[in-house]
């Protein structure tokens, strides 16, 4: 029975400090149920809840968005063999499951709820993915579905189990099944597909899009499945066979399927309950599932998809609404599809639009509405429309691009309104409300599209009955009570009840007024700083004398004055790091002063130009800097100067007037800093303006090449790339050195995303670049970048190496850690996932040793090394895969491993003819609780070993009671040497009928090889009369062998007495023996750590 676990773990701390709070936990229903390798736990939460789950160290902590109010403890019960505790937080938000060990969880949705599955892993010891068969599976497109086959040898057979868009085909026989070579991505009823093997059985489990049905059957050995169309109810039939027509035709497609397609998959809309729209090739008006008979012929217009040039003269993919009535829109993501909606009904052709995209546009699918056209898709990743108006016509621009509000609506609380509570969205005639439900998550939507262009909600709004989703055009909400109301006003959308409606009063707010305040002036704390400017250079050095004077001879406050007004000049005139002290002479003389807004200011703005970004972030996030426009910028600054600009250029946009009032240095290196955090987060006019403003300052050369590196990138996320490049190529021939390298950065990075450089040459590009700047953020982003190509090239070790140095030298970066874990996770995929396969055993041996630190502790790291000497074994370097082997058993091995890890060193030693190293290590393995295998397999090496050294009487001791196989090739070996014929005759007669020979029947080698050497010893015993009786029996087939001439020459009459063993041994090969079975089996691929 599971127990309750007393403690959390760290991170259940972690996820609850930082998931929002919800105050009412939700009554659901939890189900268990266990099957044979894996069981499954769902929640039937009433509406979708988003959930995370992460495994770690045979801990699962899985945490929902809301809390639950569930009895879980019945339903887990029925998982023992799945999981040995759990328990949950305290604000019912998270849960922590203790797993068995070998045992793997993940979740999905099915409709609203959520289901965890526990999946057992098979123990490494068994069905060794070196020991099972491979299935080819092969997939292919046709007009209706999606087709999968797999290829089984023989007969097997399965059962399919369903659990909402997902289900498990379970194979009762453990094979490799090659799924990784399926292209999941271009399989539009396919989302993903995984298989592992429990038991004795391979488990495939595939993730569909939407509701298709599943057809399966078989085909000879073959099972195909048919995934896509309207789903069906019923439940599915396993190991049913396919008719005749259906045979002859499906095998006529799995010809097709074969063949390479001679252009790119098209990915069309599948057919679901959500209302597809057609895929014939003239436009069809698309059945809307939801609404009358008669709104069918109300087309109020028509979609269309083509390449044309935009606005700015580029060619963009655009997706146009043609009607003659102005049309409402609404854009927004959801759960990774793109959400466009019309108030109009509209035709379009869908196998078209999708084809014109250049897969932009992956998948369209029309989903069922009450009103208008609802379209849900699914484009290359970020991928994201651009709303254009001309008349009656709106047209939707895709590009690399976030998808923002250029116009953003207001969300407004009216708690206590007239009438009830409400929350109004201010807009200018909003069209009215479509309702229609998502098939993915399964709940509803209400969507109100707008008129206006660029009339969206910037950021989600989440209340406790309902969501507002942030959308780039109108209105999206998602309502969690049945009685929500949503309404188009003259001058907004109106979002109420009929019954209750839950919202808080926000303190200050005026819901009367609905335009924008007038921009209010910014707030400063270095105030006057223009005034300190000096553009004479004459002049500069006897202002600074009169000012340093005056903070020398000043008393009082008017020292600190005059000392505070001497930092002024410092930082507008670019002597930031006399700012330093001053600022500690003023600290000195009044320690509190420090706690001040203005010398914080100085002090951290000194720090910021001298690159020191992490200590002007201690000083920026000084209390004393709160709610202060100018504070903010250079706080910003900094967070974006040190990597963070996602979530400081916000910031950074909303501050950039400040920079209006400084010098003209501040402006260009402040300018530069916004424009640079807008492009990271694609933002192209916040860029343009901060642009505009440095280049007003008149800049010199070096600084029109700092300018023209940041008009690069701004070109690039326009997509103008040969304008980015001629740009780049300009600065790389300047003379401003830390701009220059940047550029030459920027510049093979575009190349590479273009594929217009290898990245052999980047290589060579990055190597060239980190002696050019040294010590800095930029040289361990160069080295992590280097090392990352060396590394996706297969260049393992240089990549180690660079990562290394970069981790290192730069241990305080931030992005450390980052370099430490790619360098962990190429050793462990080198030496614990085998790609070390493809490299030669000696480098990757080399490899292994100079980066030893990286080894894991514990059993991986133990499997490593076995890894390893397994390579070492394979060719040849048998006493390096000794010792790596001997440390491992000297220290880190205990009891019946320690003796089947000491068995396999001993062979190693004994293969390499250091035999008594082998028999000291057979000595000092030898432990208790052995299997009786082992104990067999330990025996005959000890054997061996004393036969080596010419104890063959002890061997034969040993073998006293052993009649396997092994003792019988022992013996045999022993006998022979010992020339004690009729005893090598009797093991040699139990051998040759373990080699299962038939009168008449070909021989294999290995029946051939006893046959002669069975006869050589009959001849040698003087027996005549079953030499007569073999030459009759196999005769015929020997002489078929290569070992034909010998065996005739061992059986052929002769004088008694004259038969010499020497004669025919340049004719045979060299005997079966004891070891020789063991390198056979290590020759044919068998891992020497699977030997025992």
């Amino acid at each position: 029975m599971i127990k309750r676990a007393p403690n959390f773990l760290l991170i259940i701390g972690l996820l609850i400090c930082f998931w929002p709070f919800q105050s009412k936990a939700e009554r659901i229903v939890v189900t268990g149920v266990s099957y044979s390798g894996y069981g499954r736990l769902v929640f039937n939460w009433r509406s979708a809840v988003a959930f995370e789950v992460q495994q770690e160290k045979g801990v699962a902590v899985v945490r929902f968005s809301k809390p639950l109010d569930a009895n879980i403890f019945p339903a887990t019960n029925k998982l023992e063999n799945f999981l040995s505790d759990f328990q949950v937080s305290s604000d019912k938000s998270f849960l922590q499951f203790k797993l068995v060990e070998n045992t793997d969880v993940k979740g999905y949705y099915s409709g609203t709820s959520v289901v965890l599955e526990f999946i057992s892993k098979a123990p490494d010891s068994q069905n060794s993915p070196l020991d099972l068969s491979s299935v080819r599976v092969r997939a292919g497109e046709h007009a209706a579905h999606s087709r999968i086959v797999f290829d089984w040898n023989s007969r097997i057979d399965y059962i399919v189990d369903q659990q909402g868009n997902n289900f498990t085909i379970k194979f009762k026989e453990p094979a490799k099944i090659a799924v990784n070579r399926i292209p999941v991505q271009s399989l539009r009823y396919i989302r993903n597909i995984e298989t592992t093997v429990i038991e004795d059985n391979s488990l495939v489990t595939i993730e569909t899009s939407g509701s298709p049905s599943i057809k399966h059957f078989r085909l000879g050995s073959k099972i195909v499945f048919d995934i896509g169309g309207k789903a069906r109810e019923g439940k599915l039939l396993a190991n049913s066979d396919a008719s005749a027509a259906e045979k002859e035709a499906t095998s006529k497609n799995l010809q097709k399927d074969k063949k390479p397609s001679s252009g790119p998959t098209v990915l069309l809309p599948p057919e679901s309950q959500s209302g597809t729209i057609s895929n014939k090739t003239n436009a069809t008006i698309a059945k809307f599932p939801g609404a009358g008979d008669g709104d069918a012929g109300k087309i109020e217009g028509a979609i269309n998809g083509e390449f044309r040039q935009s606005s700015e003269g580029k060619q963009v993919f655009a997706l146009t609404y043609t009607g003659k009535k102005v049309v409402g829109s609404a854009i927004f993501r959801r759960a990774n599809y793109l959400w466009v909606a019309f108030d109009k009904r509209a035709t379009l052709d869908a196998k078209t639009i999708v084809s014109n995209s250049n897969n932009i546009i992956q998948e369209i699918n029309l989903i069922p509405s009450s009103k208008g056209t609802v379209l849900r898709m699914r484009t290359t990743p970020n991928m994201n429309p651009k709303l254009r108006k001309t008349d009656k016509d709106i047209s939707l621009e895709f590009g690399l691009s976030p998808l923002n509000a250029d116009d953003p609506l207001k969300v407004l609380a009216a708690p206590g309104a007239r009438g009830g509570a409400k929350v109004l969205v201010p807009s200018s005639k909003p069209a009215k409300p479509i309702a229609c439900t998502d098939p993915l998550i399964g709940d509803n939507l209400i969507i109100v599209p707008m008129t206006s262009v660029g009339a969206g909600v910037p950021d989600m709004y989440t209340y406790p009955q309902f969501d507002i989703l942030a959308s780039s055009q109108g209105v999206a909400i998602v309502p969690r009570i049945d009685d929500l109301r949503v309404r188009s006003k003259r001058n907004g959308v109106v979002i109420d009840s009929t019954g209750f409606l839950a919202i808080s009063k926000v303190p200050g707010t005026d819901l009367s007024r609905a335009k924008r305040k007038k921009k209010k002036e910014v707030s400063l704390i270095i105030k006057d700083l223009n005034k300190f400017i000096v553009n004479d250079p004459l002049k500069l050095t006897p202002i600074r004398h009169n000012l340093v004077r005056a903070a020398a001879e000043g008393t009082g406050p008017e020292r600190e004055k005059a000392r505070l007004d001497l930092a002024k000049f410092f930082l507008a005139n670019g002597f930031s790091a006399e700012i330093f002290g001053v600022i500690a002479a003023v600290e000195l003389d009044r320690p509190q002063a420090s706690k001040e807004a203005l010398v914080r200011m100085l002090h951290g703005t000194a720090n910021f130009l001298l690159g020191r970004y992490s200590e002007a972030l201690v000083d920026f996030n000084d209390p004393s800097l709160k709610k202060n426009d100018e504070a903010d910028l250079w706080r910003a600054a900094a967070e974006s100067k040190s990597g963070n600009s996602k979530d400081s250029s916000k910031v950074l946009i909303r501050t950039e007037r400040v920079i209006k009032k400084y010098p003209r240095r501040l402006k260009l290196v402040l300018g530069l800093t916004i424009a640079e955090a807008a492009i990271d987060v694609g933002k192209s006019k916040p860029a343009m303006r901060a642009i505009k403003v440095v280049n007003k300052i008149e800049p010199d050369n070096l600084e029109k090449a700092r300018i023209k590196f940041v008009e690069g990138k701004l070109k690039e996320l326009k997509k103008d790339f040969e304008g980015a490049i001629k740009d780049w190529d300009e600065v790389i021939r300047s003379k401003h050195l830390p701009t220059k390298v940047q550029a030459q950065v920027a510049r093979t990075e575009l190349l590479l995303k273009l594929k217009k450089m290898a990245p052999r040459e980047a290589i060579k590009e990055y190597e060239n670049l980190r002696y050019a700047w040294r010590g800095d953020n930029f040289e361990f982003e160069t080295l992590r970048r280097l090392g990352g190509l060396y590394i996706s090239e297969q260049f393992y070790r240089e990549g180690l190496e660079v990562l290394k140095q970069a981790a290192t030298y730069f241990r305080y970066n931030p992005k450390a850690p980052e370099a430490a874990r790619l360098m962990s996770s190429t050793y462990n995929d080198l030496f614990l996932k085998r790609v070390a396969d493809n490299i030669d055993a000696i480098k990757a041996v080399a490899i292994f040793e100079e980066f030893s630190e990286l080894k894991p502790a514990g059993e991986k790291g133990d499997e490593m090394v076995r890894y390893l000497a397994d390579r070492l074994v394979e060719v040849d370097l048998l006493e390096r895969a000794g010792d790596l082997l001997q440390e491992q058993v000297r220290e880190r091995l205990e009891g019946e491993n320690k003796a089947r890890i000491g068995a396999q060193l001993a062979l190693i030693r004994m293969l390499a003819r250091q035999n008594d190293l082998a028999l000291a290590t057979l000595n000092e393995t030898e432990t208790g609780n052995q299997s009786e295998n082992l104990k067999i397999q330990r025996r005959q090496l000890r054997a061996r070993i004393l036969f080596a050294q010419k104890e063959e009487v002890k061997a034969l001791e040993l073998l006293e009671e052993d009649e396997s196989e092994g003792a019988d090739l022992l013996r045999y070996e022993i006998y022979w040497e010992l020339k004690q014929w009729a005893k090598a005759v009797d093991v040699l007669r139990r051998l040759f009928k373990l080699a299962n020979a038939k009168p008449g029947k070909p021989l294999n080698d290995k029946q051939a090889s006893r046959l002669l050497n069975f006869a050589i010893a009959l001849a040698l015993s003087g027996g005549d009369r079953t030499i007569v009786r073999i030459r009759k029996d196999f005769g015929s087939a020997m002489g078929n062998h290569r070992l034909g001439e010998a065996f005739r020459l061992v059986t052929e009459p002769k004088t008694p007495g004259f038969l010499d063993p020497d004669l025919v041994s340049a004719k045979v090969l060299k005997a079966e023996t004891f070891l020789s079975d063991y390198r056979e089996r290590l020759k044919e691929g068998l891992p020497l750590s699977a030997i025992n």
